[in-house]
C-alpha cells in the first residue's frame, strides 16, 4: 500500500509509529508517544491523526485498548479501501487474521466455481480478457 495518497502530517504519523515500533521489538507506541515523536502539544493530536490512519487502512487499532496500533501487512493483497475496512472490522469482531479469512473465502468460492460448469466458463472467459 502506498502512502502517496497521504499528507504530510499522515505521512510523518506513519514513519513515527514505524521508527517507534522497529526501536522497540515491534511494540505499539502509545499516542503520548507519537505526540512527542511529532512536536505536538498533546496526544489527542496524535489520535485524531492515528484514527484517521486506521480509517485509511494503514493501521488497525482496538479502541479503548492501550498500545493496540498494528501495522497493516504491507504486502498483503491491495484491496479496495471499502472492502479492506469491512474485512478489518470483520477481524477485529471475531478475532481472526485478515490472511486466514481471506483464504478461506477464496477456498469456499473456488469450491463452488469448480462444482459449477457455467462458472468455470466465466471465469476463464474473463482471465483471457484480462491477460489481453
Amino acid at each position: 500500500m502506498t502512502t502517496a495518497g497521504l499528507s504530510p502530517q499522515l505521512r510523518d504519523c506513519l514513519t513515527a509509529i514505524r521508527d517507534h515500533m522497529a526501536a522497540n521489538g515491534g511494540a505499539s507506541p502509545t499516542y503520548r508517544d507519537i505526540a512527542a515523536a511529532l512536536g505536538m502539544a498533546s496526544p489527542s493530536h496524535a489520535y485524531v491523526r492515528v484514527r484517521e490512519l486506521d480509517e485509511r487502512g494503514y493501521l488497525t487499532r482496538k479502541p479503548g485498548r492501550k498500545c493496540s496500533i498494528a501495522l497493516v501487512d504491507q504486502n498483503a493483497l491491495d484491496l479496495p479501501h471499502k472492502l479492506r475496512r469491512r474485512l478489518d472490522r470483520y477481524c477485529r469482531a471475531h478475532g481472526e487474521c485478515a490472511a486466514d479469512v481471506l483464504t478461506d473465502a477464496v477456498s469456499a468460492f473456488l469450491d463452488g466455481a469448480d462444482s459449477d460448469p457455467g462458472c468455470r466458463a466465466e471465469a476463464a472467459s474473463v482471465g483471457r480478457e484480462r491477460a489481453l
